[in-house]
């Protein structure tokens, strides 16, 4: 699955500065990426084998 952070701080009732941060977060951690061509993020490998 491929989210816009607008769809992700929909999905889980944030504020969009607080899914930002949240997102943040988690890319720094390698727990979800970004795709640089349609600015969107996915989950990563690491997240899935927790």
């Amino acid at each position: 699955m491929v989210w816009p952070p607008s769809q992700l701080s929909k999905e889980l009732y944030l504020a969009k500065s607080s899914a930002h941060r949240l997102i943040l977060s988690l890319v720094a951690r390698n727990f979800i990426i970004q795709d640089t061509e349609n600015e969107r993020y996915q989950l990563s490998i690491k997240f899935v084998n927790l």
